[in-house]
């Protein structure tokens, strides 16, 4: 094999090491952060991305929750009551009509 065939392969294996090594990094830094997220209160506003991805505000602070870590499926509307304990995954949705929903 010449060194002009070698090339694309070695691209192509710093991509696939730059890939296996970065992602897991952002995936286990990201729940680190939501992990330390700490809320409970009513939900002021609340607005989805086109992944379904929620930024919510409780208490006048905001919060984006990951799809990666929770799939809300649109179930979190404005006046529900949100309940997350640090260093926890756990979100309580307390409904307006009483209905609790628990996501971890």
């Amino acid at each position: 094999m010449n060194s002009i065939n070698k090339a694309p392969l070695i691209l192509l294996a710093a991509g696939f090491l730059f890939l296996v090594t970065v992602v897991p990094f952002y995936y286990f830094k990201t729940k680190q952060q939501v992990s330390l997220y700490q809320f409970k209160g009513r939900v002021d506003s609340v607005s989805y991305d086109v992944k379904g991805e929620p930024t919510i505000k409780v208490n006048g602070k905001k919060y984006d929750l990951p799809v990666n870590f929770w799939d809300f499926n649109h179930q979190i509307d404005v006046g529900d009551s949100l309940v997350k304990v640090k260093n926890s995954m756990v979100v309580r949705i307390l409904k307006k009509n009483g209905t609790v929903i628990i996501k971890n």
